[in-house]
């Protein structure tokens, strides 16, 4: 987490602050600027068991404490959200009333929490009084250490926003009663309250904008239910029933986003707002929505929903963008990122008849959605045809979460080469063939599963080498395996790297065939070639999640997306968001509303510095 600076106090709390006083009211005790800070960072650092909160003090030019207002918040393990806590203003009720709303609001539509809450000591009657006006309900109450608190509370699906928020005045006693205001507009300039464990940004810094990270969940939500299976994932596989019936709702929402909406021929959806200059190439960001069986709820359907989420919020605003903006959701991304090969050219019609997990052949489930399979020529895309294509997508890793980093800057997208590997030895009867005169294909299977291993571990680096695929002929109890069929799979953003652990593995399996008396014989099956994503995209990436005081760390992408087959067109980036547990394509997938809400931020962010950007 990164330390709070002396600016970062000034900026935050000048509002509360009387001109030339930096005093800060930090655990009941007035202190300076410079105390506050080193509070807040040592806070900082245990704030994943402890918690943190930081009050800015209006105070008199002598010192003496007029009132206060500020903010608490905590980490709560058993639970994925964060929990926002407030100390009302001691001046204003209508103030402090105002802050808690305008902290509720931002905590449901901007962190995405599911609920909110709040705590007082029992006795603080004037506490109390400001969470019921500020439409909170009593929860709990509890005693610690012989202090009574008691907590309120107020769930998301309760909370109306206020059409307006109202201005509001207090008194100074020290200054003959002269008013001051403080409006909506005022306070969120004045105060950011970041989700992830960041206390503060300064409004000089952080881009004011944001998504609406509640609207983000509530959609993903909706969509889970297309699909939805008994072991609470989703599997929507492409050309399926559920996919049609989730990409008629992700139609409306991209509509309802502002985007004019087509089915392409391959079947993507493609939602487009014109910009400002037509003569300009277009900005692209997509994702899928299509699952493999029995998956999660947020592998593609994070980026597709983070993508409408940046169009509806930049129609919400009325901001156009120079260059034309297109959504894109492509069709069936797991099986083979169809949609995406049919728009850099590069599907091959010869796949048409392969059968998809829907039981469908490509060629029925592209028609099936909507698509015209014989007009795929008529939507592809040649390089120079976009200006930048920008993906949010979930990690589907750990490093992020272990690391708690909260973006990661994607460096390229690695290249996959696949093999069929045929082990041929000798079928014999399993109790009458001694040890040292078999030519068992399951034993030289075994040695070559460990070979590959050892020689990608071997090197330095973030390749990686697995043997997913086994089947032994004739299968047989008493019977020595006389064939053995696996698949062999390598995978590393340099293609020259993958080509020298192949390499190395060919000798050794050469090796191990003469001393167990077997042949191996290998067929590649499929490669995909690497895509690294642009240095320059990469950069204003980086630069725009610190400005939004998020923790970045650049990594691969050791999944294939689509970002891969749009490569070849222009420009790519790609913005990862953490993956509890390192879980995927399965159901029990899941990235935080807070991490999500972060990343659909950096997204929008990017977008527009992307927009005003020439990219030669």
């Amino acid at each position: 987490m990164q330390p709070l600076s002396l600016d970062d106090l000034d900026s935050i709390h000048a509002l509360w602050t009387n001109p030339g006083v930096r005093r800060f009211l930090f655990d009941d005790q007035i202190i300076s600027r410079e105390q506050a800070a080193a509070e807040i960072n040592e806070s900082i650092e245990r704030f994943e068991t402890h918690g943190c909160g930081l009050w800015a003090a209006r105070l008199r030019e002598d010192s003496e404490l007029i009132g206060f207002c500020g903010f608490r918040f905590f980490h709560d393990p058993p639970q994925p959200q964060l929990l926002y806590g407030f100390h009302p203003c001691h001046w204003s009720k209508g103030f402090a009333t105002e802050a808690a709303r305008a902290m509720i609001r931002f905590g449901f539509e901007q962190a995405g929490l599911d609920f909110v809450i709040a705590s007082a000591d029992a006795p603080n009657s004037a506490s109390l009084g400001v969470m019921e006006r500020a439409g909170m309900s009593f929860d709990r109450q509890e005693t610690v250490n012989e202090m009574d608190t008691v907590y309120y509370r107020l769930d998301r699906r309760d909370f109306t926003p206020d059409t307006t928020f109202y201005e509001v005045s207090h008194s100074d006693p020290g200054n003959n009663s002269r008013e001051t205001f403080m409006n909506r507009r005022e306070f969120n300039r004045a105060m950011v309250i970041a989700a992830g464990g960041y206390v503060v940004a300064p409004r000089q810094t952080a881009p004011t904008l944001r998504v609406n990270g509640g609207r983000i969940v509530e959609h993903l939500t909706a969509l889970s239910q297309f699909g939805k299976n008994p072991q609470g994932g989703v599997s929507r596989a492409a050309y399926s029933e559920a996919d049609l019936l989730g990409r008629e709702y992700v139609m409306g929402l991209m509509r309802a986003a502002g985007l004019e909406v087509k089915v392409d021929a391959a079947g993507n959806l493609v939602g487009r707002r014109a910009g400002s200059d037509p003569a300009l190439k277009p900005l692209v960001m997509g994702s899928h929505i299509d699952s493999v069986p029995e998956g999660g709820n947020f592998d593609g359907d994070v980026g597709s929903m983070g993508a409408i989420e940046v169009a509806q919020t930049l129609a919400e605003n009325k901001l156009t963008t120079r260059h034309p903006l297109e959504v894109i959701i492509f069709a069936n991304e797991e099986g083979g990122t169809i949609g995406s090969h049919s728009i850099s050219g590069e599907f091959n019609e010869k796949y048409f008849s392969l059968v998809t997990n829907s039981g469908k052949t490509i060629r029925d489930g592209i028609k099936f959605i909507g698509g015209d399979p014989d007009k795929l020529a008529s939507i592809r895309r040649k390089p120079g045809d976009i200006h930048a294509y920008l993906e949010l997508h979930i990690e589907q890793g750990g490093i992020l979460d272990t690391e708690k980093i909260n973006i990661g800057v994607v460096e390229g997208i690695v290249g996959i080469t696949q093999w069929e590997v045929k082990i041929e030895g000798f079928a014999n009867h399993a109790g009458t063939t001694p040890m040292n005169q078999r030519r068992d294909a399951m034993l030289a299977a075994a040695k070559f599963i460990q070979a590959v291993n050892q020689i990608v571990t071997s090197v330095p680096g973030r390749q990686v080498g697995t043997v997913g695929k086994l089947q032994a002929w004739p299968g047989a109890y008493n019977v020595i395996p006389g064939k053995v069929i696996l698949g062999l799979e390598l995978r590393d953003l340099d293609a020259a790297k993958v080509a020298m652990l192949y390499q190395k593995i060919r000798d050794e399996s050469a090796a191990i065939g003469k001393a167990s008396g077997t042949t191996f014989d290998f067929t590649e099956t499929n490669t995909i070639v690497p895509a690294p994503t642009d240095e320059r995209i990469r950069k204003l990436i980086d630069e725009t999640a610190k400005g939004l005081r998020l923790t970045t760390k650049a990594m691969p992408s050791g999944a294939g997306h689509d970002a891969q087959e749009i490569a070849r067109l222009g420009p790519v980036g790609m913005i990862f968001v953490p993956s509890v547990g390192g879980i995927s394509h399965s159901p029990k997938e899941y990235s935080r509303p807070e991490d999500i809400s972060g990343g659909a931020n950096v997204l929008l962010h990017t977008l527009l510095r992307l927009d005003a950007a020439q990219l030669v």
